[in-house]
């Protein structure tokens, strides 16, 4: 069995936006995905979102991120632009 580190974040599909991050593990050859599942019932609420997968190790603490829209992947945060902030291999929004 292996098993692979992920972050799936929930994103605003219009701004880029991230609304949620979530961090676990996943087998490599599993057919469900209840990490993306759970994500996904969270999020039914919230309104529209779209969910992309990184590796947790593409954010670095200390930096904020948002996703690009139009590429569908994590960008750095532009100085003054809220974003979702990485600390100590987990993400929370910035104020």
């Amino acid at each position: 069995m292996s098993l692979k580190p992920r972050a799936l974040i929930a994103y605003d599909p219009g701004t880029g936006a991230i609304r949620r991050a979530h961090f676990g593990l996943a087998l490599a050859s599993a057919e469900r995905d209840p990490l993306r599942d759970q994500l996904s019932r969270l999020l039914a609420e919230a309104g529209p979102a779209e969910i992309v997968e990184v590796s947790p190790d593409d954010m670095k603490p200390g930096r904020r991120y948002r996703v690009d829209p139009a590429t569908r992947r994590l960008v750095e945060a532009s100085p003054g632009e809220r974003g979702f902030a990485a600390a100590s291999g987990f993400a929370k929004p910035s104020r």
